[in-house]
This record gives C-alpha cells, sequence and structure tokens, in this order.
C-alpha cells in the first residue's frame, strides 16, 4: 500500500509593535511617561497615571507613587510592567 501525502503551503504574518522596546510618550501634558512596550500615557500629578501597553487593546489606571519632591511618579501595571512619569 502506497500513502501520498500532499501538503499545501500556509502564510502566517506575524505583526509585532514595539516587542522587547522601552517607550517613552512625549506628551502636551506636565509629564511624560516610559515603560517597556508604551504605546500611550496620560499623567496629571495625582494619584493614578494611564498606561497603554502594545500587548493589550487599551490602556489602564495604576497608582503611583511620588517622590519627595513630586517630580517623579513610578508605578507598576497589572502585568507587572514598571513605569516612570517624570515632570518635565
Amino acid at each position: 500500500m502506497n500513502l501520498i501525502l500532499k501538503a499545501s503551503p500556509i502564510f502566517i504574518t506575524l505583526i509585532v509593535a514595539g516587542c522587547g522596546s522601552t517607550g517613552e510618550v512625549k506628551s502636551t501634558s506636565a509629564w511624560n511617561c516610559s515603560a517597556k512596550s508604551l504605546v500611550d500615557s496620560s499623567y496629571n500629578g495625582g494619584s493614578y497615571a494611564n498606561i497603554h501597553l502594545s500587548a493589550y487593546s487599551s490602556g489602564g489606571d495604576y497608582k503611583v507613587k511620588l517622590n519627595s519632591s513630586k517630580t517623579i511618579a513610578s508605578g507598576k501595571t497589572a502585568d507587572g510592567t514598571l513605569f516612570t512619569c517624570s515632570k518635565k
């Protein structure tokens, strides 16, 4: 008995945006935020920053801790990604 296998090619397109990079978002606000794979951010000096990482379809609000001079806010996203927002 002869067995003949015929394979058809499968084409897969893989798009990776910002993989493994450190992102910094410069905004028109008084703060610039940075994190690995950062797509967008928003921070106004309060208790929370909105951080959007490339692995997710949207951002989330994360608690920040301000340094004593209130010029650097730092926090951690739900997946453990560290971020900082620095006053301009």
